[in-house]
């Protein structure tokens, strides 16, 4: 089985990559090419000198384009703040050594998999780790602070607009990677076109959900309000209920002289008017 050429290499990164962040906080870059060098390296033996798994130019492609899939995703979930560089690479590094289209005997392209195989479990973790940790005062302040009209609408009336041409999309390309990478890549777009032109970025959102309400017949059905309401209530449940009881419940306040190697910042830095200050991650 091709899975008992990569997962030696799987599991020790694995190990030494979780050891590397709990001990520094930070994975160093020689891992990262150790996963990819290996990758790259049993890959060449499988494709050109080992004949017995019938791969094809179709299984080389289909890689090729797993591959690719997964650095689009890493960087753009870097570039929302949402994990670091490191994280990014080290996904790109198990999309490449644990690749579902070649354990599975056929093409297909599904590191998407992946992330969502790791997400889901230890999300739900930390989710009902930060609900039991949390105080009741503090669960009140993020319910308050997550339906804040500046904050939440939007998110709502970006979030109504993508449904649109995301359903058009996924029928069109049957790739849930490929549909990713485009919600990704327009929310990084309002994102930083919002901080340059934060009023401009609000008319084009407003803008870009009234095109919806005047286009798209759907939106006179029961049913597409019903899964919008569901998916609104979702996204910032997740987004920003469970992420403020998270920052209250996993995070404490420390002086900045008592800063100390591997400790992780719960706000970004942010330069505003040549100066250095403090933020909520977006």
């Amino acid at each position: 089985m091709i899975l008992y050429w990569l997962l030696p290499a799987a599991i020790t990164l694995g190990i030494i990559s979780s050891l590397e962040d709990i001990r520094f906080g930070k994975i160093r870059n020689k891992w990262i090419y150790f996963g990819l060098g290996y990758a790259v390296l049993v890959y060449h033996i499988l494709f050109f000198f080992v004949d017995w798994y019938d791969l094809t130019i179709i299984h080389f492609y289909a890689l090729a384009l797993n591959g690719i899939i997964a650095l689009a995703i890493g960087v753009l979930l870097w570039r929302l703040r949402l994990w670091t560089a490191g994280d990014a690479k080290l996904y790109l590094c198990f999309a490449l050594l644990v690749p579902p289209m070649l354990i599975l005997g056929k093409p297909s392209i599904t590191s998407i998999d992946l992330l969502i195989n790791t997400f889901i479990p230890i999300g739900l973790y930390l989710a009902f780790s930060a609900l039991e940790k949390s105080s009741i005062e503090q669960k009140i302040a993020a319910l308050k602070h997550t339906f804040e009209p500046r904050r939440f609408a939007p998110h709502a009336l970006l979030l109504f607009f993508l449904i649109w041409p995301l359903k058009s999309l996924s029928s069109l390309i049957d790739m849930e990677g490929i549909v990713l990478i485009a919600v990704l890549a327009i929310m990084l777009f309002f994102n930083q076109f919002s901080k340059i032109h934060s009023n401009l970025g609000l008319l084009a959102i407003i803008a870009l959900a009234a095109s919806r309400l005047l286009f798209d017949s759907s939106v006179l059905s029961q049913q597409a309000w019903i899964e919008f309401g569901l998916l609104i209530l979702l996204f910032v449940i997740i987004r920003f209920y469970l992420n403020g009881i998270a920052a209250s419940a996993f995070t404490r306040k420390i002086d900045v002289h008592d800063l100390r190697e591997g400790m992780m910042p719960a706000k970004v830095f942010v330069q505003s008017q040549k100066r250095w200050v403090l933020q909520d991650f977006p």
